[in-house]
């Protein structure tokens, strides 16, 4: 009886030191899938305005807040110390949507952006606007 029982942990030894090789890879092959900033909840976010739906990546708001992002028709401006995104339409219409930081630990930084609101419902020259109210 003895004899059997040490055949069976024998032939069961490969596939026990397989199964701990897999347990202990398993944290090395789902962080192969985070970001390259090392920020797991640093994704893609989705915003609707007037109907569109535009997906906005992390990078847009690491840049100054002055430039525009431009979303044919639409531009963008990320105003990150304001937590606030605007949203200048084609024929001059604004909107804004509130952002979220989250952060942890040196390198993970992510933005949240919550609904767009209509703020300014008159057709004007969308070049001519002021956009830190």
């Amino acid at each position: 009886m003895t004899v059997r029982f040490i055949r069976h942990f024998v032939s069961a030894l490969p596939l026990f030191v397989s199964l701990i090789s897999l347990l202990v890879s398993a944290p090395a092959l789902a962080n192969e899938g985070a970001k390259s900033n090392g920020c797991p909840w640093a994704q893609d976010v989705s915003l609707e305005v007037n109907g569109k739906t535009m997906t906005l990546n992390q990078a847009m708001f690491v840049g100054p807040a002055s430039e525009a992002i431009v979303m044919d028709p639409y531009k963008i401006y990320p105003l990150v110390d304001q937590l606030k995104l605007r949203i200048v339409g084609p024929k001059g219409r604004e909107w804004e949507a509130s952002l979220t930081r989250l952060v942890s630990g040196k390198r993970c930084s992510a933005f949240y952006v919550g609904k767009a609101f209509l703020v300014s419902d008159l057709e004007q020259s969308p070049d001519s606007l002021i956009l830190n109210r």
